[in-house]
């Protein structure tokens, strides 16, 4: 039995000596569990703490990025604006000019042509005082007509005709020239150019009985 007692007895002391070691171990580990936990809420706490900070410091420069990029755009938004107006200003100012210009060279061509129609008209006059060109010639420049008998004069032109002295009950005349005669008597047939009213030519009409023989009208 002693010898069993001694076998059995070493076992024992080694796992008694195990658990005193484990209890050792424990024991620390709950002295230190106080010590651990803090450490471990405040680790997290500034942690937590921390990604806050950065978190809120983020927020901080996302908000002050979106008031620059706020900032561009309404600088964007100017400029386009003064572009805007500056090109209709400088559209309005082209117009302006071309149409000032366009009017004044109207205004002048205008002053040139009346100018030139007046020298034009003033060569016109010399010719017409000096060789008789552009005047107005009726054929014939005399005529004789018994009553009631007809005549058609003509002229080298366009001309409006007319009875000199306008009142004479002599004879009538048509816008074509044809001449009738009303009573025995003399008057002139005016031819008036159309296109200057200074210019004119007349025919000598006489009116009375034809002699025995003798038609109803005679011209030369």
């Amino acid at each position: 039995m002693g010898g069993l007692g001694q076998r059995v007895s070493k076992p024992l002391e080694w796992l008694r000596q195990r658990v005193s070691v484990l209890n050792n171990i424990y024991e620390g580990f709950v002295q230190r569990l106080p010590v651990i936990s803090n450490n471990l809420l405040e680790g997290l706490g500034q942690r937590i703490s921390s990604g806050f900070e950065n978190g809120m410091r983020g927020m901080s420069s996302l908000q002050k990025g979106a008031l620059g990029l706020g900032r561009v755009l309404s600088g964007i938004g100017n400029g386009i604006s003064w572009l805007g107006n500056g090109a209709v200003t400088s559209i309005m100012s082209i117009e302006n000019y071309f149409v000032r210009t366009f009017l004044g060279g109207l205004d002048k061509l205008d002053m040139y042509l009346g100018c030139f129609v007046s020298t034009m008209s003033r060569i016109d006059d010399g010719l017409y005082r000096l060789f008789g060109l552009g005047g107005v010639i009726v054929t014939p420049k005399s005529a004789w007509l018994s009553i009631d008998g007809t005549r058609d004069l003509k002229a080298n032109q366009d001309v409006t005709w007319s009875l000199e002295p306008p009142n004479s009950t002599v004879a009538s005349v048509d816008s074509n020239g044809r001449v009738t005669a009303l009573e025995n008597g003399e008057v002139r047939i005016r031819a008036t150019s159309t296109k200057n009213s200074k210019r004119w030519a007349e025919c000598a009409l006489t009116v009375s009985p034809p002699p025995t023989g003798q038609m109803k009208s005679k011209c030369s």
